[in-house]
């Protein structure tokens, strides 16, 4: 059986899309899509592995001109549609929509007589374009719960990221018969750090900068009381008046050991709009498993 993954915006060893890949890949042929900014070679299938891998450039992050952004993502989507419409495979495996072709991918497959497995990583009507306020988002929402519910409805099997997403979703699009699999997410090893061992030390890993104002007087309260700060992942992020250790991006295995050996682990982030946005409770909890250590 072969399998088309769709990575669409995610990067090569993605942990969640990058587990599929290789779980699939040790009983079936998989032809994996990835985003990348580089210049890649596509791969074709190797001697005892069964990975054939296809990197889609685009840039990320076009500044001051929208035009321009909606004219590189279309490309890229179209690439990718072309890309499922020509390969030959069994299964569609879906880890996102295309964002200018939210039910492109979906009708292909179905023209071509393929099952369509759909990962649903975020609480999409609220996640998708979450910066919009007002009468735009009420719109937004409302063109996003019908394309959602079609994706759904496109689908043979649905996976979610957690039980709470799942049962609102069904529960709200009136879904009775639908496959579904809750597919949490979880570190790649366990650590086994003494308790007794950790260093009064909070670390913050990720590669987005963020200007940390919000945590700025606790953290510098817990300076006070002899606790030191370390950023990994991003040493250039620049933290206004927060005393703290910088340590440039580190393999995973290397990562996970260095939070282990920290007392506490800060994550942030900023809403994209007031209230209690679901997204928050279906999905981003699910995302910080390795911050866990």
């Amino acid at each position: 059986m072969r399998i088309l993954v769709i990575g669409y915006m995610h990067a090569k060893f993605d942990k969640r899309v990058y587990r599929t890949v290789e779980a699939l890949s040790k009983h079936h042929e998989v032809i994996y899509q990835y985003w990348t900014d580089r210049n890649e070679k596509q791969t074709q299938f190797e001697e005892k592995a069964n990975i054939k891998y296809v990197p889609v450039i685009y840039t990320k992050g076009t500044q001051g001109n929208p035009l321009k952004k909606l004219m590189n993502r279309r490309r890229f989507d179209k690439r990718i549609s072309q890309l499922i419409e020509q390969e030959e495979y069994d299964i569609l495996y879906m880890h996102h929509f295309l964002a200018s072709r939210p039910l492109k991918p979906f009708k292909i497959a179905k023209t071509k007589k393929k099952k369509i497995i759909y990962d649903v990583h975020e609480f999409h009507p609220e996640n998708f374009l979450a910066n919009l306020k007002g009468m735009s988002k009420t719109l937004k929402e409302h063109v996003m719960w019908n394309v959602f519910k079609k994706q759904l409805q496109l689908s043979d099997n649905v996976i979610f990221v957690s039980e709470e997403m799942k049962n609102y979703v069904l529960g709200k699009m009136k879904f009775k018969n639908k496959k579904v699999l809750v597919m949490p997410n979880y570190a790649s090893f366990a650590t086994k750090a003494n308790i007794e061992d950790k260093k009064r030390e909070i670390i913050y890993v990720g590669k987005t900068p963020r200007n940390l104002e919000k945590e700025a007087e606790l953290l510098n309260r817990l300076a006070k009381e002899g606790f030191s700060f370390k950023v990994v992942g991003n040493s250039s992020q620049k933290i206004a008046g927060i005393s703290h250790v910088s340590v440039p991006f580190l393999p995973y295995k290397d990562m996970m050991e260095e939070i282990s050996r920290a007392m506490f682990s800060l994550i942030s982030y900023m809403r994209a709009n007031s209230g209690e946005p679901r997204n928050d409770s279906f999905a981003l909890p699910h995302k910080y498993f390795d911050s866990l250590a």
